[in-house]
């Protein structure tokens, strides 16, 4: 860092692309992003003084471009020549280069929050920083992801090291009062990708012959940087009125003016010929933004025929607002012919027509006038319907015979006796089999109770008529093997299951938003997998990384990756006899099928080998599907299975007055893993509310941040959610780099690493 508030910046990169042929790398740099303290602003990088070289010998010729959308920015350097490509599968390049901008200061302290990487690099096995000023370094942090990498300060120099990186890293380092001349950012007005709605209102005139007087105000953002932007509204030419007829809604009159009264031009799409209720035509605007003050405002009005509707005594307006308002602030008004009575909601979908809304917000009636004002726009699509007399209308346009009924009941006409005929193939196919096609079956014990064990007796095959018997104890088997039983796979739910019961056991506390498992206490009564789930959670409240949501998920697959492999339990399942069988089956009902519906799908303009070629792919999906290896239980294994199931028939049929009396009173609590596991929370929240008002139980203390007994369920279900998406394995990526133009200390806390930089870069081999 230098005095005058410029930063000289040198990575050096020992780089393996895995493989040999490779041209070089893609280097990217933020230049631009999101400034936190003001989402009015954004916050830039100056970039200049590039320069790139390889020790190893590598080519280091590069290309410079800048890519981007709205305020997210990147340099990007294209290292490497197109015509070369590299004879090892190692390089290593050196790239430096000048950044202004990138300091800040807080209480009279120059600061540097710093993304040193990504989360959109390859894994780094070994990353150390060098962090130099003007007059020395006086503080030094770093975090990687959610955890602090290795931070301190040594003859003036903040050192930096951390191991295994996967995640976003940055510096924190703070400088010498007064040792930096320009510590500040560099703000720009925002960059929007597109114009951005701020104020809308609305203005609706309803003759008595009908007809709509309508004029919309939107108040725009534009894109500064552009020299021509487009807004789009869609005008809906039909809408469902009710399962039985359609509004047909007819536009004239149509004007574009912006805020000084000048006509702007305006263009329609053309109208494709539509065989559904909900129809809409787009109208298109182009608009020059100003630079210096991008902020406009454009009035589009029209005549409608046919937004007035009747249904006995009463009349609807019926009309969509043309844009999507959600989160702008604004209001409409309408003036009617008669005295408003009420204001309705409704919501308009591309199919199975009109549904309520339930929109909270009151309407102000006045007489023959009704407004409707929202800090947070409706949602997409939403449709306000004042209702009036229809006395007082003197005409009106009649209303359509339904295009969805009409369709579906073709549809149905088609369908009906493939389905009929694809049903009795598959009835014959079950009868011929009885069994799963290609699939090895269940053993069981067959001269005990199912969930009993029977070593030394004979076996046969588990029948689909089995009764099992139900269980009032949960089964002395681990949660996430459960699972496995019952699924004979991984699924997500195991791994909430799990974290439940720890939350029951007081060993960990979860939160929803964001998702987080912060560790309370490590005891040795745990099972391997458990620990190693302790063992990933934070010490703190903070959100969970990926990385450790999916080392979690690991510790769960590799012990029941090690179940599966036990021969007492399971036995391996082969899939290319399946796979071949399921096959010709699927392949008859496809050309049966296209047989049958061939003559009437041309109706619909669906050529007969697009439908074959659809057929084709489906046939393809539940062949490999049903090619995924289901292992066969043996005996002993569905003994276990079975009081498993046992336990889940209790669960979804116990209710709370069948419940012993001497059931403990933290039955809930410890029952709750297990109805997550069998997607029962709901049910067993409703019946710990019943034993609750009952005095049957305490009020159960939840683990799970901000949940309640009545609340819980989908609070699991969210928590479940987001815990599947967060341990999914990784998929490989090379986008953009940063995070946020940073707007607090990054030693506004204890030990420095107040969450996440400004800047960054990203690397990814080409």
């Amino acid at each position: 860092m230098q005095a005058d508030g410029s930063m000289d910046v040198r990575y050096e990169l020992d780089w393996n692309f895995g493989e040999k042929g490779r041209h070089g790398i893609d280097f990217r740099i933020v230049s631009r992003e999101s400034w936190d303290p003001n989402p009015l602003q954004d916050v830039v990088y100056e970039i200049d003084n590039v320069e790139v070289s390889s020790p190893s010998g590598a080519p280091a010729q590069f290309t410079e471009r800048v890519s981007g959308w709205g305020s997210d920015e990147e340099l990007v350097l294209r290292i490497g020549d197109p015509d070369v490509t590299l004879d090892t599968s190692e390089a290593t390049y050196v790239i430096s280069y000048r950044v202004r901008g990138a300091m800040r200061t807080f209480d009279g302290f120059p600061e540097l929050q710093w993304d040193i990487v990504s989360g959109n690099y390859p894994p780094i096995e070994q990353l150390t920083v060098t962090v130099t000023g003007p007059d020395g370094v006086t503080r030094a942090g770093c975090a990687s992801g959610a955890e602090d990498c290795a931070a301190e300060v040594r003859d003036g120099a903040a050192h930096l090291r951390a191991t295994d990186v996967d995640e976003a890293t940055t510096a924190y380092v703070q400088l010498s009062q007064g040792s930096v001349d320009n510590a500040e950012p560099i703000l720009e007005r925002r960059r929007l990708s597109a114009p951005e709605l701020q104020h809308y209102a609305g203005e609706i005139e309803v003759a008595t012959d009908g007809t709509a007087r309508v004029e919309h105000t939107f108040d725009y953002e534009l894109p500064a940087h552009r020299e021509v932007t487009t807004v789009r509204w869609d005008l809906v030419d039909r809408l469902p009125w009710s399962d039985s007829a359609d509004q047909e809604i007819r536009y004239s009159q149509i004007s574009v003016v912006d805020e000084t009264g000048r006509e702007l031009p305006w263009t329609l799409d053309e109208h494709p010929t539509e065989r559904y209720s909900f129809q809409s035509t787009r109208l298109r605007v182009e608009l020059v933004p100003d630079p210096q003050d991008p902020e406009t405002t454009v009035t589009l009005s029209y005549v409608a025929d046919g937004a007035v509707g009747v249904e006995g005594h009463r009349a609807l307006v019926r009309l969509p607002m043309g844009e999507t308002l959600y989160s702008t602030p604004g209001q409409i008004r309408w003036t009617l012919p008669g005295e408003v009575s009420a204001v309705s909601c409704s919501r308009t979908g591309n199919r199975l027509g009109l549904r309520d809304c339930y929109d909270e917000r009151e309407a102000r009636i006045d007489g023959n006038a009704a407004t409707v004002s929202w800090v947070r726009g409706p949602m997409a699509n939403t449709v306000f319907s004042p209702e009036f007399a229809a006395d007082t209308l003197t005409d009106v346009a009649p209303l359509q015979m339904s295009l969805d009924r009409d369709l579906d009941r073709r549809q149905q006409m088609a369908v009906g006796g493939t389905a009929a005929g694809v049903l009795g193939m598959a009835a014959l196919g079950f009868l011929y089999a009885r069994r799963p096609i290609g699939r090895p079956r269940d053993r069981r014990y067959a001269q005990v109770a199912p969930g009993l064990l029977d070593p030394q007796g004979p076996t046969r095959a588990a029948r689909m008529t089995d009764q099992i018997p139900v269980s009032f104890t949960p089964p002395e088997v681990p949660l996430h093997i459960a699972g496995l039983l019952l699924d004979r796979r991984y699924r997500p739910r195991h791994l909430t299951a799990v974290l439940v019961d720890l939350a029951a056991r007081d060993l960990v506390e979860l939160q929803t938003d964001p998702v987080g498992v912060k560790r309370t206490e490590f005891t040795a009564n745990l099972t391997r997998a458990e620990r190693a789930v302790v063992e990933e959670a934070t010490e703190s409240r903070q959100p969970l990384s990926d990385s450790r949501a999916q080392r979690m998920r690991y510790a769960l697959e590799r012990e029941q990756d090690a179940r599966l492999g036990d021969e007492t339990w399971f036995r391996p399942d082969n899939p290319i006899r399946r796979l071949v069988i399921i096959g010709a089956a699927w392949l008859v009902l496809a050309v049966v099928g296209w047989w049958l519906l061939a003559p009437i799908t041309r109706d619909f303009g669906f050529p007969p080998a697009l439908i074959l070629a659809i057929a084709g792919l489906i046939i393809a999906g539940f062949t490999m599907g049903y090619a995924v290896p289901r292992p066969a239980l043996m005996p002993a294994g569905r003994a276990m299975r079975d009081q498993v199931e046992g336990f889940r028939r209790y669960l979804r049929t116990a209710e709370a007055a069948q419940l012993s009396d001497e059931a403990d009173r933290d039955i809930f609590r410890r029952y709750l893993p297990w109805a997550v596991l069998f997607d029962e929370v709901d049910r067993w929240a409703r019946i710990g509310s019943e034993l609750v008002a009952a005095g049957r139980i305490d009020p159960p203390r939840i683990n799970v941040s901000g949940s309640s007994l009545s609340g819980v369920a989908s609070d699991l279900r969210t928590f479940t959610s987001k815990m599947a998406t967060a341990s999914a394995p990784p998929a490989t990526t090379s986008g953009s780099s940063g995070g946020s133009g940073g707007g607090s200390s990054g030693f506004s806390s204890s030990g420095g690493g107040g969450g996440g930089g400004g800047g960054g870069t990203s690397a990814s081999s080409w």
